[in-house]
């Protein structure tokens, strides 16, 4: 009866730990361009990552310019995307495009 109770707490204690990591992570899509962010054709991809404060679950370089209030110019797309590769770790995944749009939906 102990080994049962013992059992039930660890995989309480799982899924609350699961619940509490998945809560805290975001999604960053990159829409496929003829042009991408380093110049030369994209297929897009989706990058899985750490949300900050504040931070939405989908997240896009067109999204973080609309917010910011500036102009939707290739210019804050392309920063937008440098600051994300360069000051945080991600996962690269394929691009999904429904995810695309949750994050342009203000």
């Amino acid at each position: 009866m102990l080994k049962k109770r013992k059992k039930q707490i660890l995989v309480h204690l799982s899924l609350a730990v699961l619940i509490m990591l998945v809560a805290q992570l975001g999604f960053f899509s990159i829409p496929p361009s003829k042009n991408n962010y380093a110049g030369k054709p994209s297929a897009g991809q989706l990058l899985v990552l750490w949300r900050q404060a504040g931070e939405p679950y989908f997240n896009s370089p067109q999204a973080v310019c609309f917010k910011q209030g500036k102009a939707l110019s290739s210019l804050c797309q392309n920063m937008a995307v440098a600051r994300i590769l360069a000051t945080r770790k991600n996962i690269s995944l394929p691009y999904i495009n429904s995810f695309y749009h949750y994050s342009v939906r203000f």
